[in-house]
This record gives structure tokens, sequence and C-alpha cells, in this order.
């Protein structure tokens, strides 16, 4: 049996970054896409590692624990307990799966240092993968999302900055439509804060147009919502250049405008999915 490295690194590489793409959205966490293509990479790296002459040794079940907690550090940082067990899941899923398409399709197998390879091809396995993440997308997506309390909260917008206690809340699905990751919500005198001089009504398309005559450098969006008593209608979102989140750096965010308050009590003045 002829075994190419190349073919062993973008398969697993693209495999990986399929399922951890899939974990991600089952527990709706939206990292940095190069956080989980380094993760991918670490797993691609890995499996080409285990087939060199003298590094067999890595195929142990404990590198395996080694390498598998790496990729997860790689790809989600400090809330990786969750995202880890579905993608272990999925992986252990998809194990099985392709035994199945194995046994189904006729595929002679083979036993390499202990471990059963299917000679399926990469167009089925990269299929396979596929659909986890397409059921992940249409299915699954935010079904395994918890709340996690108050956490705190800055926002900067041009020499603008504000400070604020934010609820990560699971109610709190609102989603960017053109990159899909979460948006923030804020009250009205928060954004206020970072626009001096700028009133917000309770219009979001008479609002964008202000801003936009009045400070055009300032990137805006209108982002459609439901909500309890409203079944649809438009918020308007401010892109941010910073945003921390618990002490986490974001960037590239955009922070909508909630028309009245979010919390009753003023315990907090803004939502974030447990996504972010």
């Amino acid at each position: 049996m002829r075994i190419y490295l190349d073919v062993v690194f973008v398969l697993n590489g693209a495999v990986n970054y399929c399922l951890l793409c899939a974990s991600a959205r089952v527990c709706g966490v939206v990292p940095r896409q190069r956080r989980l293509l380094a993760a991918a990479l670490i797993g691609a790296l890995y499996a080409c590692a285990t087939f060199l002459p003298g590094f067999g040794f890595l195929a142990c079940g404990l590198w395996r624990i080694a390498v598998f907690s790496v990729m997860l550090w790689a790809a989600f940082r400090r809330r990786l307990v969750l995202p880890g067990t579905v993608f272990l899941a999925f992986s252990l899923a998809m194990g099985g799966l392709v035994l199945l398409l194995g046994g189904a399709l006729g595929a002679k197998i083979w036993l390499l240092k202990g471990r059963a390879y299917y000679a399926l091809g990469a167009p089925t396995l990269m299929l396979t993968a596929g659909a986890f993440y397409l059921g992940a997308w249409l299915l699954l997506q935010g079904s395994m999302a918890h709340t996690g309390g108050l956490i705190r909260a800055k926002l900067q917008l041009g020499h603008a900055e504000t400070e604020l206690v934010m609820l990560r809340d699971t109610g709190n699905t609102l989603r960017d439509p053109f990159t899909g990751r979460a948006v923030a919500v804020v009250e009205r005198q928060v954004m206020e804060r970072l626009l001096p001089g700028i009133s917000l009504g309770r219009d979001a398309a008479g609002d964008m147009q202000d801003l936009h005559a009045r400070a055009p450098e300032i990137r805006t969006r209108l982002i459609p919502y439901r909500a309890v008593g409203t079944e649809k209608a438009l918020l308007l979102a401010v892109h941010c250049d910073v945003v921390y989140l618990d002490g986490q750096k974001r960037r590239d965010v955009f922070v909508a405008v909630s028309p009245t308050k979010v919390s009753e009590n003023g315990q907090y003045e803004g939502l974030i999915g447990e996504g972010e």
C-alpha cells in the first residue's frame, strides 16, 4: 500500500476544518476562521507525522489526546469544553459513517499500524464531512449554546470608547446576515456615548441616513430581527473598531442599537449571544 503524505495532509486538514466548523455552529460559537484553520492544520500535520519512519509511537492514545487538546485550544481557547465534546462526537460519528459507506460500497480495507483504512476516494470523504457541516448549519445551529452570565465589555469607535455590562443570552440569536457572526445589542444611550452630538430615535432607517449624512466614515448596516410582539423589523447596527468582551479583543464587529431597554432593572446595558 502506498501512502502520499500530501494527500493525507490536505484531506485530513479539510475534514478537520469541516468538523470544527460544524462543532462551532452547533455550540453557537463563532471563533475566528484562522483559529479553526490553525487547529485543522495541527491535526493534519499530526496525521502525516504518524506515517513517518520512527514516529509510529505518535499513534498511541496519549499522543492522540495531547494533539486533540492542542487542536481544541487553538480553535476555541478558553471556551473549549462543549465544542470539544461535540467535535469528538462528530469525529467518532464520521468514523462510523465511513465504515458504513466502505462496507456498502464494497471498498477494500487495509490494516496499517493497528488502524483500519478504507479505500474511499477523497470526494466521498469530503462530501461526508461537508454533510456534517451542512447539518450543523441548517438543523443544529446554536442548539447546545447556554447562558453565560454577565460580562464586562468595552466598545471603541474612532477616538470614543465606552464601558458597559452585557448579558450572555441564548435568547439573543441575532447574527450578521453577511458573515453569520453574532451581533451584540446595546441600548440607545450606549451608542450615543460613542457618537457624541448625535441622537438616535426609534427609526433604524432614518437613523442610518442621519449617520451617513453627519459621519459618512462610520460603517452602518440594517439587520432584520424578530422579537416577542415584533414579527419583523430592522435594527441599526454600527461597525465598532474594537470590542472587548470579558477582556478578549474582537475586531470587525457590528453592534446593533435596541429601540427599547434590554434590562428592566438596569443591571446590564447590552446583550450578546453565547457564540461570541
